[in-house]
């Protein structure tokens, strides 16, 4: 789950819209929720004039990103690194 997306999407949302939240439901907020504030700044990028290759942005929300990371995390952290959820857990 991306956690610091998942704040401002709680917050966004009702007492009544939280209670029959479950957790794939908010991922899914949080992403969409990602990729607007991504485009906003985006946006503001271009308009500062600000260089990059717009068409292909890094976004760590993007599957393969992950899959990488899931390739070689323990090479990259070591085994004192615990990982539950796509989370890291120090032991």
């Amino acid at each position: 789950m991306m956690l610091s997306t998942s704040i401002p999407v709680l917050q966004s949302l009702d007492q009544a819209a939280r209670k029959d939240l479950i957790p794939i439901k908010l991922g899914v907020k949080a992403a969409k929720f990602a990729k607007q504030t991504v485009n906003t700044q985006m946006k503001s990028f271009k308009r500062y004039g600000i260089f990059a290759d717009w068409s292909n942005p890094y976004l760590t929300l993007d599957p393969k990103y992950k899959a990488c990371f899931s390739e070689w995390k323990e090479d990259l952290l070591g085994p004192s690194w615990d990982f539950r959820h796509e989370s890291i857990i120090t032991r």
